[in-house]
């Protein structure tokens, strides 16, 4: 997966202005920056994040305020070469940088369905709730996964009455046959209406709510509702970063090694956007980053140089 060759088509900057450049601020990413400057505090590191998001649709992980020294820069930053970035602020200036190493923590997004009529109206999700100005009378959940369910639930805990709609046979399909039965019990004991083999095939603004039409076995229903909440899957946060033009699938996770790096050794990725995310705390980047470490230090350091735990006796 790693080939050097595949860098040869791009000039390598002789000077680098930052040792790392971290886009996001997934809890991997930002545990991973803890963890390497705990190690080699002279390390040049700058985090780049979106002035409007911060870290939204990433696994929750309590990760420690990050080190001083560290420079945070809110923009929008994309790849010109797996060294280069150009980042455009809030103010719409520009400037180009240059970095050894570019670590991509950007988490994850809600996908937007192909849904008739829904850029005619306000929707929310998973991240909207919180900042919601009152509770809705009617809500409406679009999608039946794990998202969607905790959506659901809670909204009905909170006194919304609430509709889910699934269009798979059953809530939870990558989870249990058991543990999804309990869930949709669970739901209906609390109150929410649940809709599986539903079909939605458009969304009309009524007021300032709407409507919802849905298709299944029985025939055509429509749900009316003061909120609509769309829950139908994640992606990862990887548009805009000019990944393309270095030869990236951006549709799908990153596929790294144990070390975090991509298909250019040079551009790493953890967290949600990285294609191992079986454990995704910030555990996992602790870990690695020792690693890291090593290989990057034993480059510089007289051989033979051992980084571990010695034991005497």
């Amino acid at each position: 997966m790693q080939s050097r060759c595949a860098e040869r088509r791009w000039h390598r900057p002789r000077r680098y202005g930052f040792d790392l450049t971290v886009i996001g601020t997934d809890p991997s990413g930002l545990a991973l920056v803890e963890a390497l400057l705990a190690t080699t505090p002279r390390t040049r590191v700058i985090v780049i994040e979106h002035p409007e998001r911060g870290g939204l649709g990433v696994v929750p992980a309590g990760v420690p305020a990050l080190p001083a020294g560290v420079e945070v820069r809110p923009g929008w930053a994309r790849l010109l070469d797996p060294w280069t970035l150009q980042i455009i602020g809030p103010d719409d200036r520009s400037e180009t940088l240059t970095t050894r190493r570019i670590l991509l923590a950007t988490g994850m997004e809600p996908v937007q369905p192909d849904l008739p009529g829904l850029d005619q109206l306000r929707y929310f999700v998973a991240e909207d709730p919180a900042g919601m100005a009152s509770r809705p009378a009617q809500a409406l959940v679009l999608g039946g996964g794990n998202t969607g369910v905790a959506l659901a639930l809670a909204l009905a805990q909170g006194g919304s009455s609430v509709v889910l709609i699934e269009r798979a046979p059953r809530l939870l399909s990558d989870a249990e046959l058991a543990a999804a039965e309990g869930m949709h019990q669970r739901l209906a004991s609390a109150g929410v209406r649940v809709c599986t083999r539903a079909f939605a095939f458009r969304v009309e603004a009524v007021g300032e709510g709407g409507s919802l039409c849905v298709q299944d076995a029985v025939g055509r229903h429509v749900f009316p509702f003061d909120a609509l909440f769309v829950a139908v899957g994640r992606r990862p946060r990887l548009g805009g970063l000019g990944l393309e033009a270095l030869g990236y699938d951006t549709s799908k996770p990153l596929a790294v090694d144990r070390w975090h790096r991509t298909r250019l050794p040079h551009i790493l990725a953890c967290g949600e956007v990285a294609e191992d995310v079986a454990e995704p705390r910030a555990a996992r980047a602790t870990v690695a980053v020792f690693r890291w470490v090593r290989a990057w230090l034993s480059r510089y350091l007289p051989r033979p140089f051992v980084l571990g735990v010695r034991r005497d006796g």
